[in-house]
């Protein structure tokens, strides 16, 4: 059994890109959110560990989209991920989308 960590979560950018990485997290019915931000197909543990941070993707059960009305959208909220948070992910989804 993990230790879990409790992750406040805050993206924000072009209400076009947040959207389909909004759409992309939500293709299933889990809602997955680093498969969609750092793709690694089918999940190995060394793999989600090296493009994650983590070794499991995160449910978009406790995040939120809100369309800020002004060309920029954000996803925000929390979710709890096992061992470490995913920062890696969130550096690469962000050194891939300035």
């Amino acid at each position: 059994m993990p230790n879990w960590c409790s992750n406040a979560i805050t993206i924000k950018g072009p209400a076009d890109k947040i959207r389909a990485l909004w759409d992309a997290a939500n293709a299933t019915d889990d809602g997955f959110l680093l498969e969609a931000m750092v793709p690694i197909g089918e999940w190995d543990y060394d793999r989600a560990v090296t493009a994650w941070g983590t070794k499991w993707d995160l449910s978009g059960e406790g995040l939120e989209f809100v369309d800020n009305g002004d060309g920029t959208a954000t996803i925000e909220g929390w979710a709890d991920s096992a061992w470490s948070p995913p920062i890696d992910a969130f550096f690469t989804y962000a050194t891939n989308n300035p």
